[in-house]
């Protein structure tokens, strides 16, 4: 039994034949009469008499019709439901980003999406572990670093150059070093999960070269990690996003400047497969993709291997 055969049902009963019916359907009448008789095999009874002129409704067709006028009402209203979710999507997005990336880039944009779409709620969670989406509380996440292994979905945002980079006062105390190698004698301030865990990667020309180091700081937040070099606590890798104006303002100054810190960090959306279709989290992802690339654009082409985007 499909919807095709219960519209064409109630069209014979409402138009009186088959001829009629065709027409009101724009459907010719041997598709009519088929879709009639694929019905009452289904079912495995007679639903209409009918003679050259006209049909008569059974007992069995008049106990059907009401039901079969439900039905069609009730698809109709589900695709109402869902053309009007398309043009006006609602709901919950639960949005999960890493706390400095979220405060500096996504805050500013959730207020112009409010504005845009007042009847989508939105969940946002600034934390620095790696999301678990199994666990059901997140429907998109923004992602730093290397793309994970798995089945998500990842929509490139842009990517940023790190910097070495430690403050003044640091450097007027301590003294700079002038090769990698001798970051060894100085205090380390790590970013504790990401990229930079086992060793530090730099590149000069052809040349590159893996440091191995101590931290003598561990934190999980960049903005954390820029306050303490700030305040003189060591040198660290730093993302261009989060030390730039600083750099440019002398709170801190560059180190081994002619050294690129490798790889140069990426970021993407990520959300499950799944969560593409739901109406309120592509428009969620729509609008902060547009917006989030084109802040990152001027970092992205500064990159010593500029991301796809």
């Amino acid at each position: 039994m499909t919807l095709e055969e219960l519209r064409t049902f109630v069209a014979i009963v409402e138009q009186g034949n088959i001829a009629r019916a065709a027409g009101s359907l724009n459907t010719p009448s041997a598709t009519v009469s088929k879709r009639l008789r694929d019905l009452e095999t289904d079912l495995g009874v007679t639903l209409v008499e009918r003679n050259t002129h006209s049909c008569k409704v059974t007992d069995w067709g008049l106990t059907l019709l009401p039901q079969a006028r439900a039905t069609i009402e009730a698809a109709a209203q589900c695709h109402h439901v869902i053309t009007s979710m398309k043009s006006d999507p609602g709901g919950i997005v639960r949005v999960t980003a890493p706390s400095a990336f979220g405060r500096t880039f996504l805050t500013p944009l959730l207020p112009l999406f409010r504005e845009a779409y007042p009847q989508i709620v939105l969940s946002i969670n600034f934390d620095n572990q790696l999301v678990r989406f199994e666990n059901g509380g997140t429907d998109v996440a923004v992602h730093v670093g290397p793309a994970p292994d798995s089945d998500l979905v990842r929509i490139a945002l842009g990517a940023a150059p790190l910097r070495l980079v430690c403050s003044p006062s640091y450097a007027a105390a301590r003294g700079l070093p002038a090769e990698p190698a001798q970051l060894s004698g100085h205090d380390i301030v790590e970013i504790g999960h990401g990229s930079f865990a086992e060793s530090w990667r730099f590149r000069r020309g052809a040349v590159e070269v893996a440091i191995d180091h101590s931290s003598s700081i561990s934190v999980y937040d960049p903005s954390a990690a820029r306050d303490m070099v700030i305040a003189g606590a060591g040198i660290a890798i730093l993302s261009e996003l989060f030390c730039k104006a600083d750099l440019e303002d002398s709170k801190l100054v560059e180190v081994l400047a002619d050294w690129t810190p490798l790889p140069d960090q990426s970021y993407a959306l990520l959300l499950p497969k799944a969560s593409r279709s739901i109406p309120a989290v592509k428009t969620f992802v729509d609008f902060a993709r547009t917006r989030l690339r084109k802040q990152l654009a001027p970092f992205t082409s500064r990159c010593v291997i500029r991301e796809a985007c």
